[in-house]
């Protein structure tokens, strides 16, 4: 009987110090997210739960915040055409630019380097196509509470010129 008292407030007290354990995490969390300056927030536009349309059909993307506020994840899916990918972004103080992070189900890896311009969220990357050096930009705009365009871009011009090679309209599923 007294072993059996013994266990029942071991487990008391382990279940007491995982609740706190939880409110200690989440307070931290909360003080964490509410320290992350304006310029980190400026792609929380982004956040929330997102149907995509692009030319090649529908999908869906969800973006939060995790790791205490300072990641951005974002997983994208288009179950036609058998593809997803995920995406980090992190802001880099220092630079006052957001760097992403992306792979997917088809091998594809790159980073875009992004800044808030006023209006849009503009990123870059350069890279190799296989003949020549090409460069990429990727644009969010149009930017509502409910919906955003995004495109990809590319310029063999040295950014003189560029021509959208992939557009998706973006809206927020279930309104703001």
């Amino acid at each position: 009987m007294r072993r059996r008292r013994l266990s029942t407030r071991c487990a008391v007290a382990l279940a007491a110090v995982g609740v706190c354990a939880a409110a200690i995490a989440q307070e931290r969390d909360r003080v964490t997210d509410a320290k992350l300056s304006e310029a980190a927030r400026a792609f929380d536009f982004w956040l929330g739960d997102w149907h995509a349309e692009s030319p090649a059909g529908h999908g869906s993307n969800y973006v939060r915040r995790i790791l205490n506020g300072h990641v951005i994840e974002g997983r994208y899916e288009m179950p036609q055409e058998e593809f997803s990918g995920q995406s980090l972004t992190i802001f880099l103080k220092e630079e006052n630019v957001f760097k992403q992070m992306w792979v997917d189900n088809r091998g594809l890896h790159n980073v875009h380097f992004f800044r808030w311009d006023g209006s849009q969220m503009i990123g870059h990357k350069e890279g190799f196509d296989g003949h020549a050096m090409k460069q990429e930009r990727v644009r969010w705009f149009d930017i509502t509470d409910d919906s955003f365009t995004w495109v990809l871009e590319e310029s063999q011009d040295s950014g003189e010129t560029w021509s959208p090679s992939w557009t998706v309209q973006m809206t927020r599923r279930g309104g703001g």
